[in-house]
């Protein structure tokens, strides 16, 4: 009897290590399946409140080339996120993006800095999107360009305990993908400033815990020199938050998305093998 005893707490034991450490189930894994879990509908630990449904906001994906051109695509409804972006001709891409509505406000600018430096952009943006069918639409993908960002996490401040799990399997995937192809494409993920000045202080205290949260989630797995520190910006300068931001998250249009976009591309000319002129 005690040798089960032990056995059985031994076990539990090793579940919760796992847990604790990050170590994600097959459920994230095994073929790199897509997700249909609802998690954006489920309210968080710290109380940001629960995200709602999204399907209905802004969206669309962009192919924005060096010479100027602009070919835009639609997504009529939330279910089609997971279709391939693939299937979108986007010649020569070399970089895309996934992100919610900051990539979505601040596509132009963005397309502004890296066509200046000869590079095709393109965008897979919807308002709203969490992090789930973010990398849900990554993992329908064949083909990938040299490099990929994940600009996702600040709609998983309304339940941020997820984020670990989702950063895990974009990882796994990419890492598949450049096993199976023989090819080096290069994950980034912009790190998340989330505080909603317009809600209260209790409010605010329980964003800005949940984005420490999505965070460390996304330091903990993807090298730092793959993380395009947005956040940090305004931990070095706090100024720059009002500055910038129009709300606390979204940046403000013209300057705001324009420093928002400067430093993605400064950060992919410092890290990313991008040229410097």
């Amino acid at each position: 009897m005690w040798k089960y005893i032990r056995n059985t707490i031994l076990v539990l034991s090793a579940i919760a290590f796992a847990f604790l450490m990050g170590v994600t189930t097959p459920d994230y894994n095994a073929g790199h399946q897509i997700e249909n879990k609802a998690y954006e509908t489920t309210p968080g630990p710290y109380g940001s409140g629960t995200l709602g449904d999204w399907s209905g906001l802004s969206h669309g994906l962009y192919c924005f080339q060096p010479s100027g051109g602009v070919t835009a695509y639609t997504r009529a409804t939330k279910t089609t996120n997971k279709v391939s972006s693939a299937a979108m001709a986007c010649s020569g891409e070399d970089v895309r993006i996934y992100g919610d509505s900051i990539t979505f406000g601040g596509k132009s600018a963005l397309a502004a800095e890296l066509n200046a430096l000869g590079y095709t952009l393109f965008v897979d943006a919807w308002s709203g999107r969490p992090t789930t069918p973010a990398v849900d639409a990554l993992l329908a993908e064949t083909a990938l360009p040299p490099i990929v960002i994940m600009a996702t996490g600040t709609n998983d401040m309304f339940n941020s305990t997820v984020m670990g799990a989702q950063v895990q399997r974009a990882e796994n995937f990419i890492s598949s993908y450049n096993a199976a192809h023989g090819t080096s494409v290069q994950l980034f993920w912009v790190d998340v400033q989330a505080t909603r000045w317009s809600q209260s202080m209790t409010v605010q205290r329980n964003d800005q815990r949940n984005s420490m949260a999505i965070n460390m989630a996304i330091y903990k797995r993807i090298p730092v020199n793959n993380i395009i520190a947005w956040n940090q910006r305004f931990l070095d300068n706090p100024n720059l938050l009002t500055t910038y931001l129009v709300d606390g998250v979204h940046p403000k249009t013209g300057s705001g998305y324009a420093y928002w976009a400067a430093v993605i591309r400064g950060w992919l000319q410092t890290f990313g093998g991008i040229r410097k002129s």
